[in-house]
């Protein structure tokens, strides 16, 4: 492989997704066959006859001043061609506008969307400051129905802050958070 994308674990097979090709395991590990697929559509699953990646709007499609990056999850056909889009979402990615201050602050907790597929079930999910909820479609992209669970808000706890910042910074300067 160059690069693992994603894999799934099905009832009578292992799939993996790398950039140009999908990859047939048997559950002990032997290769069932492989395919080849566009290398932008990672990761994908299979899904029935189809299957399921992602698609995020390209640097040069968004607002340079925008923290938000319109995510889409779509259904293709055995062929690669899109099938129908099922989420379609700008999301927050980085910070948010605190409302009080008025000033752009870190989001300890970004918008996430995140798919599954299950009994060739499609599960997409999605937690972000306005939800948290699942929706669920068949093989062929028809939506079968939707798990929304309300939630409060509630404060986060100050150790959970700072460590978060702490590995937020690690991460985009390479440095300890006090050096």
């Amino acid at each position: 492989f160059r690069m693992i994308q994603g894999f799934s674990v099905f009832s009578d097979y292992i799939f993996v997704n790398s950039p140009g090709k999908n990859s047939y395991f048997s559950r002990k590990g032997d290769l069932i066959k492989e395919t080849k697929c566009p290398p932008e559509l990672i990761p994908c699953l299979p899904v029935g006859k189809n299957y399921l990646t992602r698609d995020y709007s390209k640097s040069f499609e968004r607002d340079i001043n925008s923290h938000s990056m319109e995510t889409k999850i779509i259904l293709v056909g055995p062929d690669f061609k899109t099938k129908k889009v099922l989420f379609q979402k700008n999301l927050d990615t980085a910070y948010v506008n605190n409302s009080k201050t008025g000033q752009k602050e870190a989001w300890l907790f970004p918008a996430f969307c995140s798919y599954h597929v299950y009994n060739d079930k499609i599960y997409i999910g999605l937690s972000s400051l306005e939800n948290f909820l699942f929706l669920v479609f068949d093989a062929n992209g028809n939506e079968l129905f939707e798990i929304k669970r309300p939630y409060e808000k509630q404060a986060i706890p100050v150790i959970l802050k700072e460590t978060i910042l702490k590995r937020k910074y690690q991460a985009q300067t390479g440095k300890g958070y006090m050096d």
